[in-house]
């Protein structure tokens, strides 16, 4: 295992439909199943945009695969 930090940003503009923002949040979730999360090993930030960019949380908020889920 090596450092990683990973930051997704997804669109979240009303452009994409309710169900294809649940497939990506699926996808995200899968991809954080894979990581080893902690604040030595993987961090990861999430940013959503759409007319405006908003930034979720930051790399480091969070230091486990749950809580990064349940943000």
């Amino acid at each position: 295992s090596s450092a990683t930090d990973l930051v997704f940003l997804i669109d979240g503009s009303k452009s994409v439909r309710p169900e294809n923002f649940e497939l990506v949040k699926k996808f995200i979730n899968q991809i954080v199943d894979t990581l080893d999360v902690s604040d030595k090993l993987a961090q990861v930030g999430l940013v959503q945009y759409s007319s405006s960019v908003r930034q979720e949380f930051p790399l480091g908020r969070f230091h486990t695969k749950k809580d990064i889920k349940a943000a």
